[in-house]
């Protein structure tokens, strides 16, 4: 005998939007004439009203002069893109956080298997470690523990700890992000090897 299952998930589903919609549309209007007998009358909200009555000035004036709502609309809009392209504003929210580590993930192809995702996680661990301002490498590959993130061996994660700046060598001291630095070297040391 064949049973279907859908159907009889979706059951419930109609009977409770069949049961809402009777309800919503027979039920509550009696109980509330029921509950409001005396008549109910609309209370006027002045501060509504005020901000509406300037609203209708505002929408009036910007109506019938349509040129200078324009003009006024596009100068807007180039301060806040010639603001937001600046970084003039925004970063504030964002501080510069040094914590002499850095965080990176790889994602390889989806149909990388375990023994690829360990083999380029053995590179980029030697990679990262060349450098002598790295402490420590510490690598996963694969989902996390917690079962956060549903990826699969094709993520590659990368801790790299890296000692205090002062410790660095000065070249490495002269640039600003050590990610962008590892990263340079990272490619200048592949195309190495590739010739």
């Amino acid at each position: 005998m064949h049973s279907d299952v859908p159907t009889r998930r979706a059951n419930p589903s109609a009977t409770t939007r069949v049961g809402t919609l009777l309800f919503s549309m027979l039920l509550t209007p009696v109980l509330t004439s029921l509950a409001y007998r005396k008549g109910a009358h609309e209370w006027r909200n002045p501060v509504l009203d005020w901000l509406t009555a300037r609203y209708r000035l505002a929408l009036q004036w910007a109506v019938s002069h349509r040129l200078a709502t324009l003009g006024l609309w596009l100068t807007l809009l180039a301060v806040s893109v010639s603001l937001a392209w600046s970084g003039a504003i925004g970063s504030e929210f964002l501080p510069h956080h040094d914590e002499c580590a850095i965080w990176a993930r790889c994602t390889l192809p989806p149909s990388t298997g375990p023994s690829e995702g360990e083999r380029v996680v053995k590179e980029a661990r030697l990679a990262f470690a060349s450098f002598p301002e790295v402490t420590q490498v510490v690598t996963q590959v694969g989902r996390p523990d917690d079962g956060t993130d549903t990826t699969g061996f094709f993520n590659t994660e990368y801790f790299v700890d890296l000692k205090p700046r002062d410790q660095w060598r000065p070249r490495s001291v002269r640039h600003a992000r050590p990610a962008s630095a590892l990263r340079r070297a990272c490619v200048r040391d592949r195309m190495r090897k590739r010739r």
